[in-house]
């Protein structure tokens, strides 16, 4: 199935000089690199008035990196990438998916593993959550 070319609008969060907002941000899938096995995106998204883009990145996560430098000081991005509580699957992630822990407060990086082999098992459900659509939790838990 080809999807090149593939345009997704999501919801945008973000603080302005710590107040809380939203917009939309457009992902646009340019192509499939088989070598990576992800899909080449670019970013758009419009701030405060001053349109912001990343061109031609592999995963999401370095898409929210790039795009928080390009940013001014007093904007700050609120997803899970960036909340205290977002967590990947340390056994491998697969892009866009993070999982939320704020309900559970690991002493150490083997309590991290455990929950995660309980939730491969079955045994336990965790909050999974797709890249910049963040309710509630990700204006709360920002670091």
């Amino acid at each position: 199935m080809n999807i090149t070319g593939k345009i997704e609008n999501v919801s945008f969060h973000f603080f302005v000089n710590g107040y809380a907002k939203s917009t939309i941000l457009e992902k646009i899938i340019l192509r499939y690199e088989e070598k990576t096995e992800s899909y080449i995106t670019k970013l758009n998204v419009v701030v405060e008035g001053v349109e912001y883009a990343i061109n031609e990145n592999s995963y999401m996560e370095g898409s929210i990196i790039c795009l928080q430098k390009q940013f001014p000081k007093s904007i700050k991005i609120a997803c899970c990438q960036t909340c205290r509580h977002g967590n990947f699957c340390p056994f491998g992630d697969n892009d866009n998916e993070i999982f939320c822990l704020k309900n559970f407060t690991p002493k150490d990086k083997s309590d991290v593993v455990d929950i995660f082999i309980k939730y491969s098992s079955g045994e336990i459900s965790l909050l999974r959550h797709q890249l910049l659509q963040v309710k509630s939790i990700g204006f709360r838990c920002l670091i």
